[in-house]
């Protein structure tokens, strides 16, 4: 788990985290998905969101991760969120991740490593 605090005020203002998780699905939304074993949640809480912080935050935690022993180089990454939260989704896709399908009221999306590295040096 990756904590983002404001070392002035000791405040929590945002948490990565993740898991091996395959994505349990019935049927793959697409090819790529067969290969999701891994998923992640971000946070960000006021004041940080919607301050720009989440992009180094994000890039750090990804970068720590990779290089971790949990990490292997076919893993698929994959997260969900509320669909009506465009924001969010938003900011997923600014982060590499796509669209890979919805159901219910989630949004389903995945990124490979590759993808995630690619966007965080775009948006560097």
């Amino acid at each position: 788990m990756h904590v983002l605090t404001n070392e002035e005020e000791v405040a929590l203002l945002g948490l990565i985290w993740f898991r091996p998780k395959e994505l349990d699905w019935p049927a793959p939304f697409d090819a790529h998905s067969n290969s999701l074993s891994i998923t992640l949640a971000k946070r960000t809480y006021p004041p940080a969101r919607g301050q720009g912080r989440i992009v180094p935050f994000f890039r750090e935690a990804v970068q720590q991760y990779l290089g971790s022993a949990g990490y292997s180089a076919s893993t698929g990454f994959w997260l969900s969120t509320r669909t009506q939260n465009k924001t969010n989704i938003a900011v997923n896709m600014k982060l590499g991740f796509k669209v890979v399908g919805t159901h219910s009221d989630d949004t389903f999306m995945s990124a490979t490593a590759a993808d995630m590295m690619n966007a965080l040096r775009i948006i560097a």
